[in-house]
């Protein structure tokens, strides 16, 4: 059996890497992934959350040619009611950044894991409160100018210059870089297994 991340992150990459775990990359197809309402309640957002890592997690599963434990994530910012993605600009970086200084949110990281074999598939959704400080307009523009929000959800990363604008953290830090590994441990367990299984020896 190997293990399989469906992400072309190199942040989730990097974390299993730092653990010496052996993987294989296969990127999900564009499609594979269910977009999210951009207004909902957080209620929602956490039920519909696995949609769209499972969705990831069945493509790639369906291209794995060795028998697999696929896995696939997803996050997303969280707050006042609005899902904030990726900003794919300075204007909406800025927007995203606005919204968020000075307040709390959340960050919603869904973890799915999807057997080969059986086809069967189990996820779990992660949740950390996140609090900015009080942001002004310079270190707005100058943390936009360091290109860091413009591949981040909610335009910031918590591991690079983002890790400035925060005030305090409630939960698990991982998730927020997005990739609770505690979380995708124990959605391993479901299926007998570990990360440590994966380890290279």
């Amino acid at each position: 059996m190997q293990l399989v991340l469906a992400s072309t992150s190199p942040r989730r990459q990097q974390m299993l890497e730092a653990l010496g775990v052996q993987f294989l990359v296969i990127a999900p197809h564009p499609e594979a992934e269910k977009p999210l309402p951009r207004h909902l309640p957080l209620a929602r957002l956490q039920q519909l959350m696995p949609e769209v890592s499972e969705g990831k997690a069945r493509d790639v599963a369906g291209r794995c040619q060795e028998y697999s434990l696929v896995v696939a994530a997803d996050t997303v910012v969280y707050c006042q009611g609005q899902v904030l993605g990726k900003p794919g600009g300075t204007l909406v970086a800025r927007r995203y950044l606005e919204k968020l200084s000075g307040r709390a949110h959340r960050v919603l990281s869904s973890v799915t894991v999807c057997d080969t074999q059986t086809g069967l598939v189990h996820s779990a959704v992660e949740t950390t409160e996140v609090r900015f400080r009080k942001l002004s307009e310079r270190e707005i523009e100058r943390y936009i100018a360091s290109g860091e929000p413009m591949d981040k959800a909610g335009s910031y990363g918590i591991q690079g210059w983002g890790g400035l604008l925060v005030e305090s953290i409630k939960g698990r830090q991982d998730n927020v870089v997005g990739f609770p590994l505690g979380t995708l441990e124990e959605v391993l367990k479901t299926f007998g297994r570990s990360l440590y299984d994966f380890a290279r020896v």
